[in-house]
């Protein structure tokens, strides 16, 4: 992930005093970065990005430690937004955050504008270690990019969300509206966290006027004609379609025409035609 917040904030974001990113004694805000900072954005990706939350269809292959201690550091790196906001686990690991808004005292329908933002903190499994510049799961800063599983799919969102929301809670700001967020811990492996959540709130009687998924990312040289980097803004969701095809016959001598077919009306193909030559194939 190229680093957005460059050199400016990365000399003291990194170095500071006792500890490091990824190390339990890790607190943002300890080397005089602000909340929403670049610098602090930088430091709280780095050390989300050590966790190893790799998602797996099998539940074997998933280390629960890892999912817990990623879960363990949110109140530390956001201590506003853990004080402030109510948060319930959802399906396992999935996180579900509700900042109440103020206006749903004066007005009963404010529920039914509420909004949702989602990100997922499940990452794909890193492969080979020795195919990376850096150690997929180190969180390498170098001044310009941010290595690591993870940093742009999708602990990148999930960070960028909790920064503005600690930032302007320690500026007093509430949202007119209920605002939740939604961390799911399986979308990698097309898991039902994300449902689990959806069915929670509609159990409530919530029905968000927004939800704001992830969705493209900010491209560099992606489209013609376009030389500068551009927010690449997804509006639609692509599904998942699983096929099987199976083929069955009857043996070394199918019956005459089988295995080819033509539009009724056509011709029958040519001697020597590539149509004919199939059939033969097929035939044998």
């Amino acid at each position: 992930m190229r680093n957005p917040l460059q050199n400016a904030a990365a000399g003291n974001t990194l170095k500071s005093p006792g500890a490091t990113p990824g190390s339990a004694g890790y607190t943002p805000g300890s080397a005089g970065e602000t909340p929403g900072s670049a610098g602090r954005a930088a430091a709280s990706l780095a050390e989300l990005v050590t966790y190893r939350t790799v998602s797996s269809r099998a539940v074997a292959g998933v280390e629960t430690d890892q999912f817990e201690a990623f879960i363990a550091a949110l109140p530390r790196l956001y201590p506003a937004v853990h004080a402030a906001l109510e948060l319930e686990r959802v399906n396992g690991h999935a996180l579900l955050y509700r900042w109440p808004g103020s206006a749903l005292a004066e007005d009963p329908a404010a529920a039914q504008r509420a909004s949702v933002l989602m990100a997922h903190y499940d990452v794909v499994p890193a492969g080979d270690p020795g195919q990376w510049t850096q150690a997929p799961f180190s969180g390498h800063n170098d001044g310009t990019f941010l290595w690591g599983r993870g940093t742009l799919d999708d602990k990148g969102q999930l960070v960028a969300i909790l920064e503005a929301a600690e930032s302007l809670l320690r500026a007093g700001h509430a949202p007119a509206h209920d605002l939740y967020f939604s961390f799911g811990n399986n979308e990698e492996t097309a898991g039902n966290s994300a449902a689990a959540a959806a069915d929670l709130l509609a159990g409530r009687g919530v029905l968000p006027w927004l939800v704001l998924d992830e969705g493209g990312a900010v491209a560099g040289g992606a489209f013609p004609g376009v030389s500068r980097p551009a927010a690449v803004v997804g509006v639609a969701e692509k599904g998942i379609l699983d096929v099987e095809l199976l083929t069955r016959d009857q043996g070394d001598t199918p019956p005459r025409r089988r295995g080819w077919a033509r539009r009724p009306g056509w011709p029958a193909p040519s001697p020597g035609s590539s149509a004919a030559r199939s059939r033969s194939r097929c035939r044998r």
